[in-house]
């Protein structure tokens, strides 16, 4: 009974581990804010230098590439804080997919263990009512013993049935 349930939570957690820890949010609690305080106050003196040029009297050719110049700055400034923000967002979504993967992977060594272990065991044994006639052999392969589901196979069958779950959950939320 315990490899039943341990087996289909193992792989409830490979088939899901993406969305949890998209839900935990670990990218944003690992990856350090960078300080934008010195680029925003720049932005500010440069909307104000330009908001007092354009309230002067000046009206000729240095005033318009004084004007140019404060606009190219203030765009320098602008594009700056996005790259600052697009770069702290790309490393919590990279710290988010290592830790999805490394999740992964740690549960596929549990199952490839438990698949190895116990690969004589059965997980389930029904009595001589079931009949696995035309699969008998894949469902109780390598236990040998009739009417029962092995490890490896039980394995396949959670991992490909939560697979389609999700699959479903996805489309289902999707729309």
């Amino acid at each position: 009974m315990y490899l039943f349930v341990g087996i289909s939570l193992i792989t409830f957690l490979m088939t899901f581990s993406q969305n949890f820890i998209k839900f935990l949010s670990l990218g944003s609690r690992f990856i350090k804010q960078t300080d934008n305080r010195g680029i925003l106050k720049a932005i500010e003196l440069t909307k104000h230098e330009l908001k007092e040029l354009n309230e002067s009297d000046m009206e000729d050719f240095t005033k318009v590439v004084r004007r140019m110049r404060i606009e190219n700055k203030l765009s320098g400034l602008c594009k700056n804080l996005r790259d600052n923000q697009e770069m702290v967002r790309l490393k919590g979504a990279s710290v988010d997919l290592i830790c999805g993967y490394a999740v992964k992977f740690i549960l596929v060594l549990m199952l490839a263990y438990i698949s190895f272990k116990y690969r004589y065991t059965p997980v389930v044994v029904f009595d001589d009512r079931f009949d696995f006639a035309p699969l008998g052999g894949i469902v109780t392969f390598p236990t040998g013993v009739p009417n029962a589901i092995s490890v490896p196979f039980w394995v396949f069958s959670c991992n490909l049935s939560f697979k389609w779950f999700g699959g479903y959950l996805s489309t289902m939320l999707a729309s």
